[in-house]
């Protein structure tokens, strides 16, 4: 996926995040944001070579290259860390119910994080 294609699926699950809170449904919102986040992720971590398997493996690996290596702060590695387990919590978890302040703060953190890594990935076009 070209870095452009990256970007514009992360923009377009973004407006459908912030319908998804509109409508009452967070964890679905949750899943949206973590997706537009994991997609630029992996079109950075693609091109600096690395195609991680998993989730775990893609966040691994960019807190390696783009945080301990790299110019971004461990803020935008924490982003992405929360939204994951969030999203494995709307996912996944019978019991865990997401109210709209998580929907919310995940939908912030991912637009922060998908402007900053569309920043990234359009300097190394």
């Amino acid at each position: 996926m070209s870095a452009e294609d990256a970007i514009a699926r992360a923009k377009r699950y973004l407006e459908t995040a912030e319908l998804l809170i509109n409508e009452g449904d967070y964890a679905s919102s949750v899943s949206r944001s973590y997706y537009a986040m994991f997609y630029v992720t992996r079109a950075l971590l693609e091109r600096s070579g690395s195609k991680p398997n998993t989730h775990s493996g893609l966040r691994n690996q960019f807190g390696l290259h783009f945080v301990k290596e790299g110019p971004l702060s461990e803020q935008f590695a924490q982003m992405l860390n929360d939204a994951e387990e969030m999203r494995t919590m709307a996912d996944y978890s019978n019991e865990f119910v997401l109210t709209i302040e998580d929907a919310q703060m995940t939908f912030r953190d991912a637009e922060a994080f998908v402007d900053r890594m569309s920043v990234l990935l359009r300097d190394e076009s």
